[in-house]
């Protein structure tokens, strides 16, 4: 059970890191017009689970194809896959590994 709800608190992280990345500047409020809050969670199925380690070192929102849509790339230690991929899509999130294996160092978040 333990294993479930960390793997659920990791990605409604990398959620609300997308959703912040909306409202603008660092200083904006956080209940602008137009913007809806949904909250998203792997149990209920609205995302796939990232994999069986505890330990988040990074979440990063990008655009890394391109689309337009904001995307986020969490970073793992502990356990394989370090790096995951979450793509959003018409009918919603694709999950995708970047990096495979383990990895003993810490992941940082850096976008271009």
């Amino acid at each position: 059970m333990r294993a479930r709800i960390s793997a659920v608190s990791v990605i409604w992280l990398g959620v609300v890191t997308v959703q912040m990345e909306l409202l603008g500047p660092a200083r904006a409020p956080v209940s602008q017009p137009g913007i809806q809050w949904r909250h998203l969670s792997s149990a209920n199925g609205d995302l796939p689970v990232p994999g069986e380690s505890k330990e988040q070192t990074a979440a990063i929102v990008a655009d890394p194809d391109r689309d337009g849509v904001k995307d986020f790339v969490l970073g793992f230690r502990q356990k394989a896959p370090a790096l995951v991929w979450y793509r959003r899509k018409p009918t919603g999130w694709s999950w995708y590994v970047i990096e495979k294996e383990f990895l003993r160092s810490g992941w940082r978040g850096l976008r271009h």
